[in-house]
């Protein structure tokens, strides 16, 4: 195992993570530009060309958007199905999707993504997959926006809440928030996530042109009650959510669940 792997394994069992104020105060602490280092830009990118597999576990979030998928369709068989994938990183969903999803069903699939991951994506555009790096330039490429989907991103923004509230004014007719990391306290629980470097695209095996470490980013578990009212306020209701746990961080002994929702824009 390598060395920095093992260092990270152990402080995570032995030591008390610390709680940080802000976002800012936590990002000071952590990796070169967060999620705009290029090691990672480079690796996710390079794992990409290896997205799909006919063995490869399936996340309920993926079923979710089949759901959907089929039941947009039949209301219009006639036009893609649109959908907005925030922090879609390569387009790992979309291809699941698109496995899952008979062929004549057409769709139009926006990935928003920094600007470092948009750009080294661009390679990997077809006529329905596309990679940009803001929701502006993604409501630019869309006429109508059925799905707004997103999968433990939204605990890795600057301000998680504001995220939320920005995916809501779209005003897609559903929402899934897949993957939730969601404090169950009275407050935001803002700490470090520190992560081996293999952890980050699709697949766990680091190629041979990479070098393993630990990469340290802020992570935010947004208050539940927080998160379920800024849905209510931005006219959505929630459909029906399901434990979902791959998206958490536990922060010392403080009460975090993982919770994914679907969620349906009120008439």
């Amino acid at each position: 195992m390598n060395f920095a792997v093992l260092s990270y394994k152990l402080r995570k069992k032995f030591l008390k993570e610390k709680i940080y104020q802000s976002y800012a105060e936590a990002s000071a602490n952590c990796s070169d530009k967060l999620y705009e280092n290029k090691e990672i830009v480079h690796l996710v990118a390079s794992k990409a060309n290896n997205l799909v597999s006919n063995h490869k576990p399936i996340n309920p979030g993926a079923l979710a958007i089949l759901e959907l998928a089929n039941k947009i369709y039949i209301q219009q068989p006639d036009t893609p199905i649109t959908v907005i994938d925030f922090g879609g990183g390569d387009g790992d969903y979309y291809h699941t999707t698109r496995l899952l999803l008979s062929s004549f069903i057409k769709m139009k699939w926006i990935v928003v993504e920094t600007p470092a991951m948009t750009a080294a994506m661009q390679a990997n555009q077809t006529q329905e997959l596309f990679f940009v790096s803001s929701l502006e330039k993604a409501l630019e490429i869309a006429n109508k926006v059925n799905i707004v989907f997103t999968s433990g991103t939204i605990q890795y923004t600057p301000d998680p809440q504001q995220t939320v509230t920005d995916l809501c004014k779209v005003q897609a007719d559903y929402l899934v928030f897949n993957r939730q990391s969601l404090s169950e306290e009275t407050f935001n629980i803002i700490s470090i996530q520190s992560s081996p470097l293999s952890w980050h695209g699709s697949g766990s095996t680091l190629p041979d042109a990479f070098t393993e470490k630990i990469v340290r980013y802020p992570h935010t578990s947004l208050k539940r009650e927080l998160f379920e009212q800024t849905l209510r306020t931005n006219n959505y209701h929630i459909v029906y959510t399901f434990a979902e746990s791959t998206g958490i961080k536990k922060v010392n002994n403080l009460q975090i669940s993982g919770i994914s929702y679907v969620c349906k824009r009120n008439a």
